[in-house]
């Protein structure tokens, strides 16, 4: 395996602790569906896959304002969806170097709502590591193609 549970907390703390000083707390086990939104970035080439970063509505919203620098209650849903992109998109690059190369990696796919999912065709979940900020749940999934 490429990456593993602790590139994953590393990427989350770079990102999320150092570029919006939220500073996600690892949680076990899966939290299941959030409710909220996610994005996806696929990557193609040598390696194909995906990175997917979903989590709650609130914690996407408090992430936006952050990038933003406007307050949680300023932020709007496109906001909202751009940001959660631009955090998928800063994941899987920071996945890249770890790869294979030469890959590529898509724009981001987000979705957002009470029941949403992304598919990676032939894809199977590889890893899903679970964070939480003041009990807001977050998580990446790293999907690869069947070969």
């Amino acid at each position: 395996m490429f990456i593993g549970p602790d590139d994953v907390r590393e990427m989350t703390s770079q990102i999320w602790g150092g570029m919006l000083q939220i500073e996600m707390n690892s949680m076990s086990g899966d939290p299941g569906k959030l409710g909220g939104i996610g994005a996806c970035v696929q990557i193609t080439g040598a390696w194909e896959g995906a990175v997917r970063v979903d989590c709650d509505q609130r914690l996407a919203q408090l992430a936006t304002s952050r990038f933003l620098g406007v307050t949680p209650e300023e932020v709007v849903i496109e906001q909202m969806r751009d940001a959660m992109g631009e955090l998928a998109n800063m994941s899987a690059g920071t996945v890249k170097p770890l790869l294979p190369p030469p890959c590529q990696l898509s724009l981001p796919t987000v979705a957002d709502g009470s029941d949403y999912n992304f598919t990676v065709p032939q894809g199977e979940v590889v890893l899903t590591s679970s964070f939480e900020y003041e009990g807001l749940p977050m998580k990446i999934t790293i999907l690869q193609r069947k070969q």
